[in-house]
């Protein structure tokens, strides 16, 4: 799987979970950006289910980048503004050159 540097066209944000203590004392988590890279992001399906009397949505998207180490399902990219949770990190042939991501869309 060999991708060329023309189809790396989405910039993507990873971010990772962060906690800090708030004034009060109480423990506030936010998501921080720490690396920005360009990918080819790919829609897997689009599906709609009913769960609870209530209509709901699931995207699920292939991303392709960059090797970078460290990027795993504790994380979760961002792609025009929208957050996603990553499903599956893989190194495609352990050869650190190409990060497969699994990722779907947060609600």
């Amino acid at each position: 799987m060999a991708f060329t540097a023309q189809e790396l066209n989405t910039k993507i944000q990873l971010q990772s979970m962060t906690t800090t203590r708030g004034p009060d004392g109480e423990i506030v988590t936010a998501w921080a950006t720490y690396a920005e890279a360009f990918a080819k992001v790919e829609p897997l399906l689009g599906r709609e289910f009913i769960a609870a009397a209530e209509a709901q949505s699931e995207i699920a998207a292939k991303v392709t980048m960059r090797w970078r180490d460290g990027v795993s399902a504790r994380h979760r990219v961002l792609v025009d503004g929208e957050a996603f949770e990553i499903v599956s990190a893989q190194n495609i042939r352990t050869r650190n050159r190409e990060l497969l991501l699994y990722v779907k869309r947060l609600q």
